[in-house]
């Protein structure tokens, strides 16, 4: 669903179902936001919407190749995070069927501002570095069970499974060896061999142990025997250290 007007449309109809709200109309046409790293996301605004919509909306429309469920940790991480009082946009509602749009997607409150770097050019690093701090000084452990109340819903209604585990390090390294199995078996129709499984479990005992709150590594060093880089900032013993970890992929 490429065209503007087929997806304003399309979303139109999904909201008056989903909020029961027949004469919903788009008060600001969908507006196309450049910075997205593999999502579209779009400004809108609504006419004759119930108040938690009628402010400055934003759309984020996942690819139809990644995991709808991804919506749903994000509406829970970002309604944590505000409820934490961390300046984080609410997410009003989260779609994990593609069906409607193309692809799983969030409504979500546009916060005012401007990008870092045309708001602010002197002291760049100490903005960052302070935003951070910030971040990692809040109660993960509220995360965490939010999550995990989230995914008894899911499950309840019939949905897809989530929970701590996949926000967690020990959840990551667990996706990670699945999806080199699956890429092994593809790929080369064997199963994964003993090396790399090696290599990623070496990396994981390896990175527990020293308790990083966050890494990098790529999937091809794994296969290659490359290096891994892990970024700074040590917190020994926190439940915040096993939560963030990025792969760049």
């Amino acid at each position: 669903m490429d065209r503007g007007g087929d997806l304003a449309a399309a979303l139109l109809d999904h909201l008056r179902a989903r909020l029961d709200e027949r004469g919903l109309e788009l008060q600001e046409p969908l507006t196309p936001i450049s910075g997205g790293f593999d999502t579209r996301i779009f400004a809108f605004r609504l006419r004759s919407a119930a108040p938690a919509f009628a402010g400055p909306l934003i759309l984020r429309l996942l690819g139809p190749q990644h995991d709808p469920a991804r919506v749903l940790r994000e509406r829970v991480t970002q309604n944590t995070l505000a409820g934490l009082g961390y300046p984080a946009p609410r997410v009003l509602l989260a779609c994990p069927d593609p069906a409607p749009l193309g692809g799983a997607f969030l409504v979500m409150e546009r916060l005012p501002g401007a990008p870092l770097l045309q708001a602010r050019y002197l002291n760049l690093s100490r903005v960052l570095v302070e935003t951070q701090l910030r971040l990692h000084a809040l109660d993960a452990e509220a995360l965490l069970r939010a999550m995990d109340e989230e995914g008894r819903d899911s499950l309840a209604a019939g949905g897809t499974t989530i929970g701590r585990e996949t926000i967690t390090i020990d959840g990551h390294f667990a996706q990670l060896e699945a999806r080199i199995a699956r890429g092994a078996r593809i790929s080369r129709g064997e199963d994964l061999s003993g090396t790399d499984r090696g290599r990623a479990h070496a990396y994981r005992t390896d990175l527990d142990a020293s308790a990083h709150r966050g890494g990098s590594c790529t999937r091809r060093e794994l296969f290659q025997g490359g290096d891994y880089s892990r970024t700074s900032g040590r917190r020994a013993g926190s439940t915040k250290e096993r939560i963030r970890l990025k792969w760049n992929t």
